[in-house]
């Protein structure tokens, strides 16, 4: 699967900073803010594994993000895959009831045989997690991103800092409407 850094980083910008969830300290369940391609790639793996699943998490704001790490439930302070639009938490709801009990030992095989990165490194730590890319990849997504947003200030005219503060989601907003 050949990965698209820069449509990710626009997708990010377009729908993910414009969107009113940016700053929501509450995790989000609906896949509405998922990149297309990972939404799909959870599409495939739904049609094709054995067991119905929910949406526990999708995009998670860095707000929250910091909260889970104060918390000792996350490794990452801030920019986790959740908060691109690629990653999200499952539960698997069995005879009607959600459960995390099931058949996570076989989760990330189904994903991966439906185009989904190798997650090995991650079965230890949070088997219900799945992303879009492979950890390895996860610093060149935050490199691409930031200077996504460096650019998109530049062009608005904005402080050129890297920073998604009120005057950058506000530009976002009008310039992606």
């Amino acid at each position: 699967m050949k990965i698209n850094y820069i449509e990710i980083a626009e997708h990010y910008l377009s729908k993910i900073v414009t969107s009113n969830y940016y700053l929501q300290s509450n995790p989000v369940k609906e896949i509405e803010l998922l990149y297309p391609g990972f939404k799909a790639l959870l599409n495939k793996l739904r049609f094709n594994f054995p067991v119905q699943f929910a949406y526990t998490e999708t995009y998670r704001s860095n707000t929250l993000q910091k909260q889970y790490y104060s918390q000792g439930l996350s490794k990452i302070k801030t920019n986790g895959m959740h908060h691109y639009g690629i990653a999200a938490d499952l539960i698997f709801i069995i005879d009607g009831q959600r459960t995390y009990k099931g058949p996570f030992d076989k989760l990330h095989t189904a994903y991966e045989s439906v185009g989904g990165p190798d997650l090995g490194s991650l079965e230890n730590w949070d088997a219900g997690h799945l992303q879009f890319i492979p950890v390895v990849e996860q610093n060149r997504l935050r490199e691409e991103v930031n200077a996504a947003v460096l650019r998109f200030q530049r062009k608005q005219g904005l402080k050129i800092d890297g920073i998604i503060g009120p005057n950058t989601i506000a530009a976002a907003k009008k310039f992606y409407s």
